[in-house]
C-alpha cells in the first residue's frame, strides 16, 4: 500500500476500526456520513487541473475531498487543522493558517477549504499570494470573501459549486490598484 511523506494511504485495502461496522467493511467507507454533494465533481475538478501538492485547510471533522483525492490520484495530498489527529484513518496535520508552518504549503499549487468561515479565507488568500498558488472555497451559503490580489470565478462542475481564487497578475508598478480611492492625508471623512 503506497503511503505520501505523512502517512496518508493512497489505497484503501484495509479494514475499518469502527465497531458498528462488520470485520470486512472496507475502510472507505469507515467514515459514518454521506459524502458531501458534489465533493466527488470537485475532485475531479481538482485532479484535472492541479499536480503536485494540494492543501485541503481547516479540515474539521471530515475530510471528504480529500479521501476522494488521495483514492483517485497521485496528488501529494496535505490535510490541516487546528487539531493534530487522525481522521477517517488520514493524517491531519496541526497547523494554524494565521501563522502556518512553510513546510507544510511549500510547492503547493492549490490551497482549498470547505465550509470556511472568512476569516479562515482572508488568511488562506494571503498565504496562497505569498505561495503563487491558486484557492478554491466551497462556501456554506454566501459566505464569500474577497482575496485582494486574486481574480474570483464562480464554478459550477456536475454537482460542485465553489468560487476559484487565481492570483492576479500584478502591474508594471507592482502594486495593486484598490477599488476605493484613498482619502487624502489629513481628512477625515
Amino acid at each position: 500500500m503506497a503511503t505520501n511523506e505523512r502517512g496518508n494511504s493512497r489505497a484503501f485495502g484495509d479494514r475499518c476500526s469502527n465497531p458498528t461496522h462488520s470485520e470486512n467493511h472496507p475502510e472507505e467507507l469507515c467514515c459514518t456520513y454521506p459524502l458531501l454533494r458534489g465533493t466527488e465533481d470537485l475532485a475531479e475538478f481538482i485532479i484535472q487541473n492541479y499536480s503536485g501538492r494540494v492543501v485541503e485547510v481547516g479540515a474539521g471533522c471530515r475530510a471528504d475531498v480529500a479521501l476522494c483525492l488521495l483514492k483517485q490520484s497521485d496528488l501529494d495530498v496535505v490535510i490541516t487543522d487546528k487539531l493534530d489527529r487522525g481522521l477517517c484513518r488520514l493524517r491531519v496535520e496541526k497547523d494554524d493558517i494565521f501563522s502556518p508552518h512553510p513546510d507544510l504549503y511549500a510547492g503547493a499549487s492549490l490551497l482549498y477549504s470547505i465550509r470556511p468561515p472568512l476569516e479562515l479565507q482572508l488568511a488562506m488568500g494571503a498565504l496562497a499570494r505569498k505561495l503563487g498558488a491558486d484557492t478554491i472555497i466551497r462556501p456554506l451559503a454566501d459566505e464569500i470573501a474577497e482575496l485582494p490580489g486574486f481574480t474570483r470565478s464562480l464554478i459550477n462542475v456536475g454537482e460542485a459549486r465553489f468560487y476559484l481564487f487565481k492570483p492576479a497578475s500584478l502591474p508594471q508598478d507592482g502594486f495593486l490598484k484598490l477599488r476605493r480611492p484613498m482619502p487624502s492625508p489629513g481628512k477625515c471623512h
